[in-house]
């Protein structure tokens, strides 16, 4: 009699199992089809995979099902406080590693880098060679400063065993190749690896580099194309209460705070800053309302945009067009005195013909200006030159 009691509560028991998870999926389903899609993570501080467009090629070539499994990554209902619960299991567990991003020495968060495939490089590299077929038989100077990230120039803060990916050798190989295309290197591995210890070139709970490090680059940019370097900077704190991204995605180090730092110019040059897509004008680089909200590292320009324009009352005549990503948020202002106007694209949300907006500006000069991760894993300066 009790055999059978037990036999018939082990069914009850391993039905309301399955119930509950034909429950779990029908929710997450239901989630995945009733929730709006996310166009981008601030916690991630990333562009988020929408529902790919269904058409025969993207469907016999594999590219639709490659961005559906991405988005259903990205789309995944509740996804960052999935993020967090990981986080908080792997910490309990002794793990330096949550999402991709390394416990490290000295109170840093670093994130991972990885390695493209072979394909993805040749897609990668294809970007870049579409600008310079653009430039032939022009006079347009092709520059390229790829920024090492905390992973290659912090490596010795890394804890011991971590899998950070070679991107050493992905630099090495990727000058080479742009060199091939026409377009010079500026290196910013050896200042980096040689500058005083006691400056920061990287935040601690962000994956971005502060703006000391951006000045440093500046200064190796100057004195690699032979620019005036005579200009002189006052140190300003913006932020003490700046939480990255790093942070946020990983759920480590959560109560830690970094400092958000501008250099202004003693003699500044007059400019004006154009949002073209926003249709909006201003007179400073700086989006101070930014700083009270969770992004703060928007301070600079307010964030990415398609296209910013910046017209200087510089006495230069030239032109220049910063291919970028939001490294170069806070880089391009020491430009400014530099050219007469600076126009940075944003591949990743930018949609016009680039070679009517470059003929059009009258540039003279292009600067590719990324971080060494989004170099190795975004596409979008090859989709932009394939339209």
């Amino acid at each position: 009699m009790q055999k059978r009691k037990d036999k018939i509560n082990r069914k009850k028991y391993h039905s309301i199992l399955v119930i509950a998870a034909i429950a779990i999926v029908v929710l997450l389903d239901a989630g995945m089809i009733l929730m709006p899609d996310h166009t981008s993570s601030d916690m991630e501080n990333r562009t988020l995979q929408t529902f790919p467009k269904l058409t025969f090629s993207t469907l016999v070539s594999g590219k639709f099902e490659s961005e559906f499994e991405t988005y259903i990554a990205d789309q995944f209902p509740f996804r960052n406080k999935w993020i967090t619960l990981e986080s908080t299991v792997s910490r309990m567990m002794g793990k330096t590693e949550s999402n991709d991003i390394f416990l490290a020495k000295g109170g840093y968060l670093i994130q991972k880098f990885h390695t493209p495939s072979d394909e993805q490089y040749a897609s990668l590299l294809e970007g870049y060679k579409g600008i310079a077929k653009l430039t032939e038989g022009t006079d347009i100077t092709l520059n390229a400063m790829i920024v090492p990230t905390a992973v290659n120039i912090y490596s010795k803060k890394l804890p011991f065993g971590a899998v950070k990916g070679d991107q050493k050798a992905f630099l090495t190989q990727l000058q080479s190749d742009l060199a091939a295309s026409g377009i010079n290197w500026i290196d910013l591995s050896e200042p980096f690896t040689a500058c005083d210890k006691a400056t920061q070139l990287y935040y601690r709970t962000d994956h971005h580099w502060t703006s000391d490090a951006a000045l440093l680059a500046y200064q190796t940019y100057n004195k690699t194309l032979g620019l005036n370097d005579s200009t002189t900077y006052s140190k300003k704190i913006l932020s003490d209460s700046f939480k990255g991204t790093l942070s946020a995605s990983s759920g480590l180090r959560t109560s830690e705070t970094d400092e958000i730092y501008a250099h202004l110019p003693n003699q500044a040059t007059d400019y004006t800053v154009s949002l073209t897509a926003e249709n909006t004008k201003s007179a400073s680089v700086f989006d101070v309302q930014s700083l009270s909200t969770k992004s703060q590292y928007n301070v600079f320009f307010g964030g990415n945009h398609p296209e910013v324009v910046i017209d200087s009352a510089s006495e230069s005549k030239k032109v220049l067009m910063v291919f970028k990503d939001s490294y170069a948020n806070c880089f391009v202002p020491f430009l400014i005195p530099d050219y007469a106007r600076i126009i940075m694209i944003d591949p990743r949300y930018y949609t016009e013909d680039i070679s009517e907006t470059i003929q059009s500006n009258g540039v003279t000069d292009i600067l590719f200006l990324y971080n060494a991760n989004t170099a190795a894993e975004d596409h979008s300066l090859y989709q932009l030159t394939a339209q």
